[in-house]
């Protein structure tokens, strides 16, 4: 009986997901390679009994994109690469038969030529077959991921034919408007004029292979997901755009649903259902948003013009209800990438003291992993925000803005701690990363993904990892970013400072002025690297501008000496914040932009009495 090491991998993954126009893009395209890498271990399962996935954890809800496996069985090394080719025609097809199931459900009973073509050469598959023998498992394991890396950069080039037109050999036509890489080869047009063929191109109105289908007709009586006009989709796109048409609108919130979850949870009166009523089973939580109450609106996303007037009425009151709570339609929200730090160097044994015992550590790790992704599937849930993907090391999700220091504090103090494994070095400590991109709900999502894992990266290149990075995307076009460490000298999360000033600000305790004033008295204090000196006068004057931008109040049945010690005390624990967040900055720009991104923040989230932040 021979005893065989599998690595198994199916990509792209970031390319492929980021790729979005809408969260529900982002959802599916995520769920789409989970329920992919699932199925090919189901599928290496059926053919090889004696199989032992050692990771992903087999309850992780969205699955990593690779799968490692000890395989034992009484077949010869190239039996067991039969079963690896097996195992990845099989993941083809599965695709290809998704893809053309999806097509089917929109009532036609043939896919467009060039269809197939698409989903078949979309999926990147890579594995590798190595027989573990006399060598131990962790001498192999390290060969097996070097040998899988220098596969992944071997790469077939595959030319796609379809788009051929009467005069024109190759991809001629209109790209895909998610991807931008393959032919749209399904479109959605309300215009008859768009399916008639041009006799000089050979292709239809508005440069769409001749091929293509309009599926306008019957997206309106089938999808749950419809194309916007004018929208064309590849084959691989729109299967990720229908992969989950069985599910409600409601499934996964949009960037507006997200910006406003908190306080459409808190108001949630007749009015709010009313209002939703008003614009029958399709509702856009944009329509929440005043601006967006207007005839170009209504008849770009065909909604009821005769609504219009009666919309503006309702949202009016909708908005007079939520004041009277303290509750504010911010039209920003926060985009969250964590992934933990040195997990190649985990995954290795680099950490362990005994390395013949890798594969128990591997086993260990996986559950580790696997129950930090069901602990963060119960953190990310409405009205604090929704998961993307929980992967086990990595997380892709969306924070309302009003849960966001509390969040990244959950997030972070949850993430396990590795260096508590029986089999590992407890001179290493576990660490993650985290990259935040804070954006406006119309700020296009592949910008707001794109900061964000930019973010996430400009964290792990810190000298210890373990940071905090963020990027505020204003509206305006401006983009304020920041970076800390995550733990300050005394232990505590450099989220509980972001949401202490957050507090104080939204809380209207202090004017924010103080920031702008900190900024302009130290400002002349930088050095040519951005560090400041005279340390000795910051203390004193933090203190005179937070003194001058306190606005608390003297309540109606205060002692005037109790207010002034509860007015003396807000301002010293202010104080003392700021001056260690000035401590363990990088320099003082990120000092500045630390609370410039915290004032715009509290400028946005609610204002009831004892928000949890």
């Amino acid at each position: 009986m021979s005893r065989s090491l599998v690595l198994f991998s199916i990509g792209p993954v970031q390319n492929f997901i980021d790729k979005a126009r809408k969260t529900s893009d982002l959802y599916a395209g995520s769920s789409m390679l989970s329920d992919l890498i699932e199925f090919a271990i189901d599928t290496l399962k059926k053919r090889e009994p004696g199989a032992d996935i050692v990771f992903p954890d087999k309850d992780i809800k969205s699955k990593p994109n690779r799968f490692v496996a000890v395989i034992e069985n009484q077949n010869d090394r190239m039996g067991l690469k039969e079963t690896c080719v097996y195992v990845e025609n099989s993941v083809k097809r599965k695709m290809v038969s998704t893809a053309k199931g999806l097509f089917r459900t929109l009532g036609y009973e043939y896919e467009p030529p060039g269809f197939v073509r698409q989903a078949e050469s979309f999926l990147e598959v890579y594995w590798v077959v190595l027989p573990i023998k006399e060598q131990p498992y962790h001498v192999r394991y390290q060969e097996i991921d070097r040998l899988l890396n220098a596969v992944k950069n071997t790469r077939i080039f595959e030319q796609l034919t379809e788009g051929i037109t009467q005069n024109k050999v190759g991809e001629t036509g209109r790209k895909c408007s998610l991807c931008g890489e393959r032919n749209a080869l399904v479109y959605s047009s309300e215009d008859k004029e768009s399916d008639k063929i041009n006799p000089k191109t050979g292709l239809k109105r508005n440069f769409i292979a001749p091929t293509a289908v309009n599926i306008f007709h019957s997206l309106k009586k089938k999808a749950p997901f419809p194309l916007a006009e004018g929208e064309g989709l590849c084959a691989v796109c729109f299967t990720k755009r229908f992969y989950r048409h069985d599910e409600p609108l409601s499934a996964f919130p949009s960037t507006a649903e997200m910006a406003l979850m908190d306080t459409l949870y808190k108001l949630d009166d007749r009015n709010v259902a009313n209002y939703r009523k008003l614009f029958g089973d399709v509702f856009d939580e944009a329509l929440f948003y005043e601006e967006n109450l207007t005839e170009r609106y209504f008849k770009k996303y065909k909604y009821p013009i005769g609504a219009l007037e009666r919309a503006k009425t309702m949202l009016k009151h909708i908005y007079e209800s939520a004041e009277t709570k303290g509750l504010k339609f911010s039209g920003y929200y926060a985009a969250v990438v964590l992934d933990g730090d040195d997990m190649g160097r985990w995954l290795s044994g680099e950490f362990l003291q005994d390395k013949s015992r890798l594969l128990r550590f591997h086993k260990s790790l996986s559950k580790k992993l696997g129950g930090y992704a069901r602990e963060v599937n119960g953190i990310l849930v409405p009205p604090k925000g929704k998961v993307v993907y929980a992967g086990g090391d990595d997380v892709l999700g969306f924070i309302n803005l009003n849960y966001l220091a509390g969040v990244l504090d959950e997030l972070r103090r949850k993430f396990p701690k590795l260096e508590e494994l029986e089999t590992t070095c407890r001179e290493k400590k576990s660490s993650a990363s985290l990259g935040v991109a804070v954006a406006h709900y119309k700020t296009p999502l592949s910008e707001v993904l794109t900061w964000a894992r930019r973010m996430k990266d400009e964290a792990k290149r810190e000298e210890d990892k373990n940071s905090l990075a963020v990027a505020l995307i204003k509206r305006s076009g401006e983009t304020v970013k920041t970076i800390f460490g995550w733990e300050m000298e005394n232990g505590s999360p450099v989220t509980r400072v972001l949401g202490k000033i957050i507090d104080e600000l939204k809380q209207g305790n202090f004017s924010k002025s103080f920031i702008r004033n900190i900024r302009a008295e130290f400002n002349p204090l930088l050095d040519s690297n951005g560090h400041y000196n005279a340390r000795y006068i910051v203390r004193e004057e933090i203190k005179r501008l937070v003194s001058r931008a306190c606005m608390i109040k003297k309540g109606p049945d205060e002692d005037e000496r109790d207010f002034e010690n509860r007015k003396r005390l807000k301002i010293s624990e202010l104080v003392e914040i700021l001056l260690k967040l000035m401590s363990e900055s990088r320099s003082l720009n990120d000092y500045f932009s630390f609370l410039d991104i915290a004032a715009f923040i509290g400028k946005e989230v609610n204002d009831e009495q004892g928000k949890n932040l």
